[in-house]
């Protein structure tokens, strides 16, 4: 094996939990008593509940512990191996990890089957929570999640505690390129794997350490680091140690494992568990070298890398991708005359388009990665199955000169971006807008609206440019068909922040005084001053005759002010907006000047982790962030967005419009914050869209619409919590049916 690049388990320290308890952080060379000492400090209890542990591990795994103060759980200098978990020094490490969870209570303990993997699914385990919340004063992680840490919490890092008898005690991970046996080109194989082990490392990855020291020194590895990590890394190399493989160990570590598992339910002493542990494992490595032996018997030829039919037939024709558009039924021909261009200019790569059967249950990032290699959807990274489904894109853009993050927008990476991965890269993004008749602005000599306008001038001039009856009437502001959207935008315009991240969890608030007095504001234009049409106002239905009233009412002059995403534009492809005499300006800000601009939500491409075709995927993907024929909204590429070519195609101003949305934005996106981690609460808006359609069509007051949607909220939200469901869409799905199967009685 050819090592690549390494990675070490550290001690994060969460650095506001010791400011208050007035502790020195951790150095390097602290001891295990200091490790035990600080731990206990740090716990912190109110009655009988823990409000702060010392120390949280989110998977409980004592190998680094056991091994870093008792050496390897194997005898290497036998052959084969011999477990020897009874040894006593085992033993006493062994007790003292499990000591910190039944005597010391320094650390929350989190049974094997509550994490991990089950039928498929990633589940986290609420260890992370603990993290999160910030009721963990000390952890466990990889160094490469110091670029995720560093943005989320005050932290630090640390090596792994020494004593006087072993000082190697940091445990370390490598990367390694490995040539086949049976290689029919040994020597290119060496070199090309050579030249990679000289490669800096990823820009992301700032924990990852190139395995070869001249490497790093001549990347400036060392230099980019923050000063804790790097102080840290410096001190792991010396100081690391690596686990090694034993054939059949897999059988004994997992009798290791449910040693401690014994131990901490309190079924058995340390010594009598590790004890069983050992007839397990010896029995695991004799089957182990039983089956090594036949095998080798068996095999009785050379191994041959041979050539497949498959890879024959793909080295002499074309490579054919499958992907996955999600852009609305019947809009495949952009897609089409870009997939022929694409061609033109890649010979070796074809493209099929398919579209999703949106009618055949709910259609998710997972179900679009199995049916394609390559798809279009949005950014919904926070289920387990999803981040599994898709491939991170971090070796492409390290491997490709052309692609630059700093091209996109950065709040478009932000939103494909999970623990320091970008998986999917962004595409295009919904950008609401104001369109307005310049015509009935100059008729009504009035000022047109101009991008630093606010709610207050919006209402005013909605209300004066409202006038007429019947067929006749002229509206001062026509909202989209699913009144939704603009319902939310403009509550958030008015300054109301729907999402409560100063509780953990978070929590959605529905009906404090600020939310109320938003809706009564906005709900007024049609209860009192009847300045808007009513359209869609529930989550569900369609029809047809909403959206030619509404384009109808453009089209003819009877609109003032209405709104545009470049997303919601069904029933409006026929509306020419090139016309003079129609105007475009970002929504209007706050009474105060803030919370401008803004946008709503993006779409990416994603590459699925079951592709063979990963390559041409990438290449075929970046080739759509280049173009603007296929954009909806605005182009998650800067250089695009600002390219001649998509001002010709929407119109200068819309553009100007659009940039000055998400440059000047001052809040994320309520549809946004209620994404990835804060995914689970996302069906609140459910209840917050049934508010606002009892206000307009039931008469419900603005105050009992939004206590009722509030009181659906917290039972949905105490149904998760109580069900660690967090990131498990059944149990968010349980929970719904019931809160409103409990509405229905």
């Amino acid at each position: 094996f050819l090592p690549t690049e390494i990675t070490y388990d550290l001690i994060y320290f969460n650095k506001e939990a010791f400011d208050q308890a007035g502790l020195d952080y951790p150095q390097p060379g602290w001891t295990w008593d200091d490790f035990l000492i600080t731990a206990k400090s740090l716990t912190v209890q109110d009655g009988d509940k823990v409000t702060q542990w010392g120390f949280v591990q989110p998977y409980p795994n004592p190998l680094p512990f056991v091994h870093a103060q008792a050496g390897s759980l194997f005898n290497l200098d036998t052959t084969p191996p011999t477990p020897r978990l009874e040894a006593p020094a085992i033993v006493e490490a062994v007790q003292w990890y499990t000591d910190l969870f039944l005597i010391h209570k320094v650390a929350p303990w989190n049974a094997p089957s509550d994490a991990g993997n089950r039928d498929g699914e990633v589940v986290f385990a609420d260890g992370w929570q603990l993290i999160v919340d910030g009721s963990a004063a000390m952890w466990i992680d990889r160094s490469p999640s110091w670029s995720y840490w560093s943005q989320q919490l005050n932290v630090g890092v640390a090596p792994f505690p020494i004593s006087t008898q072993r000082s190697e005690t940091t445990p370390a991970y490598t990367n390694k390129f490995s040539i086949s046996a049976g290689s029919k080109y040994p020597d290119a194989a060496w070199r090309w794997l050579m030249f990679l082990s000289q490669q800096p490392p990823s820009k992301i990855s700032s924990g990852t350490l190139p395995s070869r020291p001249s490497v790093a020194e001549a990347s400036g590895f060392w230099a980019n680091l923050d000063e804790d990590l790097a102080t840290t890394l410096r001190y792991d190399v010396d100081h690391a140690f690596w686990l090694p493989y034993i054939e059949g160990g897999g059988g004994g570590y997992s009798a290791f494992s449910d040693a401690i598992t014994t131990i901490l339910e309190g079924k058995e002493s340390a010594a009598d568990a590790l004890a069983q542990a050992q007839k397990e494992a010896e029995v695991a490595i004799e089957e182990a070298q039983l089956k090594l032996a036949q095998e080798q018997i068996a095999t009785t030829s050379p191994v041959v890398v041979a050539e497949s039919q498959d890879e024959a037939i793909a080295a002499e024709n074309t490579t054919m991708i499958q992907f996955m558009v999600a852009d609305g039924l019947g809009n495949l021909q952009p897609y089409r005359d870009l997939a022929r261009q694409f061609q033109a200019e890649n010979s070796s790569i074809a493209v099929e388009l398919k579209q999703p059967n949106f009618s055949d249950g709910a259609v998710t990032l997972a179900s679009l990665a199995a049916g394609a290699d390559c798809f279009q959807w949005l950014p919904d990274l926070n289920d387990g199955r999803a981040l599994a489904a898709v491939l991170s894109l971090e070796p492409f853009i390290d491997a490709d000169p052309s692609v630059n993050k700093e091209d996109f927008f950065p709040f478009t990476l932000d939103q494909f971006t999970y623990q320091g991965q970008l998986r999917g890269l962004p595409g295009d993004v919904s950008v609401p807008v104001i369109e307005f008749n310049k015509d009935l602005f100059d008729a009504a000599h009035m000022d047109y609206p101009g991008p630093d306008w606010t709610t207050d001038d919006f209402f005013r001039m909605a209300v004066a440019l409202t006038n007429g009856e019947g067929e006749n009437k002229q509206y001062g502001f026509v909202p989209d068909v699913y009144e939704a959207n603009d319902m939310l935008n403009m509550l958030q315009r008015r300054g109301v922040n729907l999402l409560n991240e100063t509780i953990a969890p978070p929590a959605t608030s529905l009906n404090d005084p600020a939310t109320i007095e938003a809706m009564r504001w906005y709900t007024s234009l049609t209860t009192e001053y009847g300045v808007k049409p009513v359209f869609i106002t529930t989550t569900s239905g369609s029809s047809s005759a909403d959206f030619a009233e509404r384009r109808g009412l453009i089209e003819n002059g009877r609109a003032a002010m209405w709104t545009s995403s470049g997303f919601n534009g069904m029933g409006e492809t026929n509306i020419d907006r090139n016309q003079p005499n129609i105007g475009v300006v970002p929504l209007p800000g706050s009474p105060s000047g803030l919370q401008r601009g803004g946008y709503q939500f993006t779409r990416g491409y994603f590459i699925s982790a079951n592709t063979q075709a990963r390559q041409a995927c990438w290449q075929w993907i970046t080739f759509l962030t280049e173009q603007t024929s296929a954009i909806s909204g605005l182009p998650a590429r800067r250089d695009v967005a600002e390219s001649p070519a998509f001002q010709q195609l929407v119109g200068t101003e819309k553009v100007a419009a659009y940039l000055a949305s998400v440059e000047h934005s001052d809040q994320t996106p309520f549809l946004q914050n209620l994404s990835g981690e804060n995914a689970w609460l996302g069906v609140s808006t459910t209840w917050l869209i049934t508010a606002y359609d009892q206000i307009l069509k039931e008469g419900v007051s603005v105050e009992e619409a939004l206590d009722n949607a509030q009181r659906l909220a917290d039972e949905y939200r105490s149904c998760v919590m109580a069900r660690n469901g967090y990131t498990d869409s059944e149990i968010q799905q349980s929970c719904l049916q019931e809160v409103t199967a409990a509405l229905s009685q």
